[in-house]
């Protein structure tokens, strides 16, 4: 009914910990490893009756990748979750079984941000006080900036079919968020798309420092990765309205961080090159003014109240 897929880049020492969480459920697990030297004795540890391990190093986009596995799944239901995330045990088993009697065109599920695997509340125990899975309909103006998330979203592969041959390859495969652009298709078609309040995912804040190419290279993915997709399929009105929502919720972190690491310069060509799915207003012109002039110590200490605010926004 349900296949896991989980791309790693032979990111073992996170993945064993993910694996942990859903190794007792019965759905199929493939592990995708791109890495280029992948670890054969930990690979050993993994094997498991349910799990399919697939050695793909071909140097290939993610929306490419991502296209690639999702056709080749044969169950009701694919469920993309990144190796450093973790699942909450006790609720697994529970979304298992809503979404087996539901008959959704799929879920968006909510997330809580974690640094260390103690902050996980997982434990295996379950009683009859345990609350139910709560879910309502999902609305793309309030909802737009939780699409992004890979591991909070489960895709009805039947669904997905439907629409497949109406999807532009360009923006599907190029921009990196082939996700968003699936389920924003499929929204549209059906509107059935639910959204889930109990916290399964759990994402973990990476300690891992981005370079200031990976960091640019994102600002401009934040940018296409939602709005071409939005802007294909919506009209101008709905189109102003969610811009803002993503830029506001999404981009501005990003460009803060690319200020902040890879210089004003480079930043604001992010910004340039993204003109035409802007909106044309005295705001978004603001903030490159704001970019120019602003102290690099300023545009640190703003980052730092974006990113409490993003910690207290990670609890759907």
């Amino acid at each position: 009914m349900l296949t896991i897929i989980i791309f790693t880049n032979s990111n073992y020492v996170y993945l064993s910990s993910l694996l942990k969480d859903i190794w007792h459920t019965k759905i199929n697990i493939w592990i995708v490893d791109y890495g280029k030297n992948p670890n054969k004795i930990k690979i050993n540890l993994l094997k498991k009756k349910n799990i399919k391990l697939i050695f793909d190093n071909k140097n290939v986009s993610f929306g490419k990748r991502y296209y690639k596995y999702i056709k080749l799944v044969k169950t009701k239901y694919v469920w993309f979750v990144g190796d450093d995330d973790r699942l909450n045990k006790v609720d697994l088993k529970k979304i298992i079984k809503f979404i087996k009697i539901k008959k959704s065109s799929g879920f968006t599920l909510s997330y809580k941000v974690f640094k260390e695997d103690n902050q996980i509340d997982n434990k295996t125990k379950l009683n009859k006080f345990t609350k139910k899975i709560e879910s309502a309909d999902l609305k793309i103006l309030d909802d737009i900036h939780n699409l992004g998330m890979l591991s909070t979203q489960i895709i009805n592969i039947n669904f997905f079919k439907k629409i497949e041959n109406s999807l532009d390859n360009k923006i599907l495969l190029k921009y990196g968020y082939p996700h968003v652009y699936i389920i924003l298709k499929i929204i549209q078609k059906f509107n059935d798309w639910q959204k889930i309040s109990n916290t399964i995912v759990y994402y973990r804040l990476s300690k891992k420092k981005l370079s200031s190419k990976n960091i640019l290279k994102r600002l401009d993915m934040e940018f296409k990765g939602y709005l071409l997709p939005v802007k294909e399929m919506y009209g101008n009105y709905l189109y102003k309205r969610i811009f803002l929502k993503i830029f506001y919720k999404n981009i501005i972190s990003w460009i803060l961080l690319s200020i902040q690491c890879a210089g004003k310069v480079r930043t604001i060509k992010i910004l340039n090159n993204n003109n035409s799915i802007s909106l044309n207003i005295i705001f978004i012109f603001l903030v490159k003014v704001l970019i120019l002039l602003m102290p690099i110590k300023l545009i640190i200490v703003l980052k730092i109240i974006k990113k409490k605010l993003f910690f207290k926004e990670s609890v759907l």
